[in-house]
């Protein structure tokens, strides 16, 4: 799935948070991707996901459970990103702006 979206053209990859703890996703994304890490507070974390059940991976182990998985996954995040951009308190279009900014300044 990560090859085939990987290679179209001109599109945005939302990945779930496990796709980079393969090796071979992240280097089909850093060949053809520009990769950007979005990071939040686990707090923000908890607001934005609580009241569902779409992130089974969570549920039911509240803040600290959050906090454990981005510890856990924090380097493997980091070392795929070409780009970090926190969004804790901010509105999806401030968040979008920041990262065309970003992708400019790299042409």
């Amino acid at each position: 799935t990560v090859k085939r979206a990987a290679g179209r053209d001109g599109c945005v990859i939302s990945c779930g948070g496990g796709v980079v703890l393969r090796s071979e996703n992240v280097e089909v994304l850093r060949a053809s991707c520009k990769v950007v890490l979005l990071t939040a507070t686990a707090e923000c974390i908890l607001g934005r996901t609580s009241g569902g059940d779409s992130r089974p991976l969570l549920s039911g182990g509240g803040i600290e459970r959050i906090k454990r998985i981005m510890n856990e996954r924090d380097c493997a995040y980091r070392a795929a990103a070409d780009y970090v951009v926190d969004t804790t308190d901010r509105v999806p279009q401030d968040v979008a702006e920041e990262i065309i900014e970003k992708l400019k300044l790299k042409q």
